[in-house]
């Protein structure tokens, strides 16, 4: 019971994480496309643009580990349903 609760503990986290900074990933890109800084200076502007691609790589960085992490739970899940499966059917020959 703790085990299977477990999987699907670990499916359900990578999965809201990849959405979720998907979706983060998405609203960032948008935001620092329109966003246009006219500040007394020049510098103070590439440093938001800076700090813009910096939450950008972040997000999307994060989106493909929990992306990754995601294909690896369901890969040794339906490895274990396929084994099991076929090794049921495979009594009954």
């Amino acid at each position: 019971m703790r085990r299977r609760f477990t999987r699907a503990a670990s499916t359900f986290i990578t999965l809201f994480g990849c959405v979720t900074n998907t979706i983060l990933t998405i609203q960032v890109a948008a935001a620092w496309r329109s966003f246009t800084y006219k500040g007394e200076q020049e510098s103070e502007g590439d440093k938001w643009q800076t700090v813009w691609g910096l939450l950008f790589l972040y997000f999307t960085l994060s989106a493909i580990v929990s992306g990754v992490g995601f294909y690896g739970v369901l890969k040794v899940r339906f490895r274990r349903l396929i084994v099991t499966q076929l090794g049921f059917t495979q009594s009954f020959h």
